[in-house]
């Protein structure tokens, strides 16, 4: 739609706003569409623990132009991980050494923290264009579709990752997850009920949203995006192995707390043994992963100054060939 950096970020910017609007709902609903399936009274601290770390999106995210002028690229991004750092390592603390439920102005404060350190994911989609630009600028070739496929894998690689790690080691250490102890309703059936509204609302916004499009863009059937492509261009493209692995790790990070959040407001209810485990998933693992999310965020080459210089040299290619 556009090559120009800063009309980049404000789409990417305005795209993730909505897509938090949805997380926001979803995350404070299930809880409470669980509680008021099995009658019983909505935990809203747990609720607004839950779903608490998407406000730093509706605030920052509007500011990104003037953010990222303020602290260029790569200091936006140092300064959102360094203030999750913060919000984890607080999280940690108070839940290791205090009361939470005491504490709970300051627990829902660190835990805004924490969705500052991990809005980074949101920002990494304005990366993708870059590394497209790049590929155009050392090919002649614009792997639009071959790019955004392989970045929609790494999304799902880190959510996918997140879905089994925590459940799987949680049960190593005699957690289990849907036992008697849940801090959320185990009912399958308010479950399934929960499930299938949001469900149903998804796929009518999702259908009115296309039916509304004027324009459909799909993939050439007569030369769609093979596997081999994918390939060739992630083996060849640094800029977009490092990007692909921001991407696992910091949508690891997001998610691989999504199963234990709900635990931490109630974890002095648990033994000592379970109450370590909810704190190295809920605090201690994502703020090793955001710190690694900073180093790869440092080995990435691209600044403005070099995309704006790319981009001129592959627009003065594009008029001298049509000429």
């Amino acid at each position: 739609m556009t090559r120009d950096n800063d009309e980049v970020l404000i789409l990417t910017s305005t795209r993730m706003v909505c897509a938090n609007i949805g997380q926001i709902v979803v995350q404070a609903g299930f809880p409470i569409g669980l509680a008021m399936c099995v009658g019983i009274a909505v935990d809203w601290n747990q609720a607004v623990f839950m779903a608490i770390g998407t406000i730093p999106a509706f605030i920052i995210l509007p500011l990104l132009p003037v953010l990222k002028k303020l602290f260029g690229k790569k200091g936006l991004y140092y300064l959102l991980l360094c203030v999750g750092l913060v919000g984890f390592i607080t999280l940690f603390i108070i839940g290791k050494f205090f009361d939470v439920q005491k504490c709970n102005v300051i627990v829902q404060g660190a835990k805004v923290l924490t969705g500052v350190g991990l809005l980074v994911g949101s920002l990494m989609w304005a990366l993708v264009p870059e590394v497209i630009t790049d590929a155009e600028y050392r090919t002649g070739n614009r792997p639009a579709a071959t790019v955004n496929a392989l970045a929609g894998v790494a999304f799902k690689a880190g959510f996918s990752l997140a879905g089994f790690i925590t459940p799987w080691v949680m049960g190593l250490i005699g957690f289990n997850l849907a036992s008697e102890e849940s801090a959320l309703p185990t009912d399958p059936k308010a479950w399934f009920t929960v499930t299938c509204i949001f469900a149903i609302v998804g796929f009518v916004l999702l259908t009115l949203c296309f039916m509304g499009s004027k324009e459909n863009i799909t993939t050439t059937p007569e030369k769609p995006v093979s596997f081999k492509e994918m390939w060739l261009e992630f083996k060849a493209n640094k800029c977009l192995q490092l990007v692909l692995s921001i991407f696992i790790v910091v949508f690891l990070a997001s998610f691989i707390s999504a199963p234990v959040n709900a635990y931490y407001t109630h974890i002095s209810d648990y033994n000592p043994t379970v109450q370590n485990a909810i704190l190295i998933f809920t605090t201690i693992i994502p703020a090793i992963l955001l710190v690694v999310v900073g180093y790869l965020v440092y080995k990435y080459p691209l600044t403005d100054q070099r995309l704006d210089e790319m981009n001129k040299e592959i627009e003065a290619r594009h008029h001298a060939a049509q000429k």
